[in-house]
């Protein structure tokens, strides 16, 4: 527990999360995106699995999962003694994302692609409790 209670741990059909960018401490995530697929160049929008939808994918993968959506954990994680940790409380927390897509050289599956993401998390207002991401 932080100042006054403040926690970032969330529950989510009684699953416990601990998102670094939460909504409670102001903290925001901007990325860099690195985007590595197979196939040959082009097919970027169209084509190949669209950018977009890719894109929407790394986000909920990167968020608390909305009510519903979690799968629970039988192994003893997803409690207050070991929370579930992700990037983002959910993607309105994502600020800023830039994005480049090369080619991921070698043979691997059609659908498989390869993701190097640096993330700049950051206070989105000054509070007490995010003094340490200034």
């Amino acid at each position: 527990m932080g100042p006054r209670g403040l926690s970032i741990l969330t529950t989510r059909e009684g699953q416990v999360y601990a998102p670094l960018a939460s909504k409670k401490l102001k903290v925001s995530a901007e990325l860099d995106v690195l985007l590595l697929r197979g196939g040959p160049a082009g097919g970027v929008i169209v084509g190949q699995g669209d950018i977009d939808n890719r894109l929407k994918v790394l986000f909920d993968a990167l968020s608390v999962p909305p009510p519903q959506q979690g799968v629970p954990c039988t192994d003893g994680l997803g409690t207050p003694q070991a929370p579930l940790h992700t990037l983002v409380e959910d993607d309105d927390m994502i600020t800023r994302v830039n994005v480049v897509t090369a080619r991921w050289l070698g043979s691997h599956p059609p659908n498989e692609v390869r993701v190097i993401i640096h993330a700049d998390v950051r206070p989105a207002g000054h509070i007490y409790a995010n003094q340490l991401f200034l």
